[in-house]
């Protein structure tokens, strides 16, 4: 799920734009949780990787948790846009769960940006 997740992240910002960029780097799909009975995934997102790393002088803390809450915001408003091309993807495998976008923090972001760098 979240392949396709990003995949969908991918092909929108490419051909309609920006909304879910932050500073015109697009979101990171960190991980996804799905219920046992399929019906329902969680998806993990992060603030591009970039963003997470630049020194506080130029983005605090503060800011940072502000970014976040914009993107939640955004997702939660427009992220129905990214469920049906997920959905439209994976309708000829199996039936897809319903997805809930969840910020990542504390130990699944570390490991996240250790992986990454």
């Amino acid at each position: 799920v979240a392949e396709f997740v990003e995949q969908a992240i991918e092909d929108y910002t490419s051909k309609r734009g920006n909304v879910f960029c932050i500073m015109n780097e697009p979101i990171v799909i960190i991980d996804c949780e799905i219920t046992e009975d399929l019906r329902q995934a969680r998806v993990f997102w992060s603030l591009p990787y970039e963003i997470l790393l630049l020194e506080d002088t130029k983005i605090n803390a503060a800011m940072r948790a502000k970014l976040v809450q914009y993107m939640q915001r955004i997702l939660e408003e427009r992220g129905g846009v990214l469920q049906g091309m997920v959905h439209t993807k994976m309708r000829m495998y199996f039936r897809p769960p319903t997805i809930r976008f969840v910020p990542a923090e504390g130990e699944i972001l570390r490991r996240a940006l250790h992986d990454w760098m």
